[in-house]
C-alpha cells in the first residue's frame, strides 16, 4: 500500500513538473515584444513572421523619436472629447498627422490608423494603431469593434505584412520603429492567455517542486527500508 501511494506521489510530481515547464515556456515565449524598423514612405512594406500558440488580436503601435524637450505637435494630443464612450467614437481636436497602414495576414487585409500620441518617454513618443473606418472626418475614430473578424488575428506561424498607405507631410520619409506587443504584458493579457499569466511566478513553483522532490527522496528510505 505504501509503495502504491509513493509511486502515485511521484506521478503527481512529474505531472505538475510537466505543466510548470510547458506553462513557463509559453509564458516566456508570449511575453516579449517584437520591434522592427519601418520607413514612413507610401508603399513601403515590411513582413514579420510571428509564431504564437493561441490566437490573439494584433496589438501594435509606432515608436517615434524626439529630442529632449522637443515638442512634436504633428504627433497629436490624446484628448478625446466628452461622451465618446456613448457615441462609440473618439474625436480629437489635434489627431496628429495621418499615418495609415494596410496590415495583411493571409487573406485578411485591414486598414489601421495611428491614434494621437498617448504616452512618451524622454526620447520617444508612441502612437497606437487601431482598425480604421473612414467616415470622412479625419479628427474622428470609430471605436474598434469587438468582432474578431474586424481585427488582424495572430496565431501559429503567421506572416504579417505591413504596408504604408498614407503619411502626413511632417512624417514623410521618417524612420520609425513598429512594435508588436505580445499577448501577455503587464497592462493587458489576451483572453486566450489568461491561464498563463500565473506562470510569472514560475521560480516559486520550481522551488516548491524541488522541495517536494527532496521530501519524496527522503521518504524513499521508509518505503524501501
Amino acid at each position: 500500500m505504501m509503495m502504491y501511494i509513493y509511486k502515485t506521489l511521484w506521478g503527481i510530481w512529474f505531472t505538475l513538473s510537466f505543466i510548470m515547464i510547458m506553462g513557463t515556456f509559453v509564458f516566456i515565449h508570449s511575453s516579449h515584444s517584437l520591434i522592427v524598423p519601418l520607413n514612413l514612405s507610401p508603399n513601403k512594406t515590411v513582413e514579420i513572421k510571428l509564431s504564437h500558440f493561441l490566437p490573439y488580436r494584433l496589438n501594435a503601435y509606432l515608436m517615434l523619436s524626439k529630442n529632449k524637450g522637443q515638442e512634436r505637435k504633428e504627433l497629436g494630443e490624446y484628448r478625446p472629447r466628452d461622451n465618446h464612450q456613448k457615441r462609440g467614437r473618439l474625436e480629437f481636436e489635434n489627431p496628429g498627422d495621418t499615418i495609415t497602414l494596410s496590415i495583411q495576414s493571409g487573406k485578411t487585409e485591414l486598414v489601421y490608423k495611428a491614434l494621437p500620441a498617448r504616452s512618451h518617454s524622454s526620447r520617444n513618443m508612441y502612437r497606437s494603431l487601431i482598425p480604421y473606418h473612414n467616415d470622412g472626418n479625419p479628427n474622428e475614430f470609430i471605436l474598434p469593434p469587438v468582432q474578431a473578424s474586424d481585427h488582424i488575428m495572430i496565431s501559429w506561424r503567421k506572416t504579417i505584412r505591413f504596408k504604408v498607405l498614407d503619411v502626413g507631410e511632417h512624417h514623410m520619409g521618417e524612420d520609425i520603429s513598429l512594435i508588436i506587443t505580445p499577448p501577455i504584458t503587464f497592462k493587458h493579457i489576451a483572453s486566450n492567455y489568461v491561464f498563463f499569466r500565473w506562470f510569472i511566478f514560475w521560480p516559486f513553483y520550481a522551488f516548491l517542486l524541488f522541495c517536494s522532490a527532496m521530501i519524496l527522496l527522503v521518504l524513499y528510505h521508509f518505503v524501501y527500508p
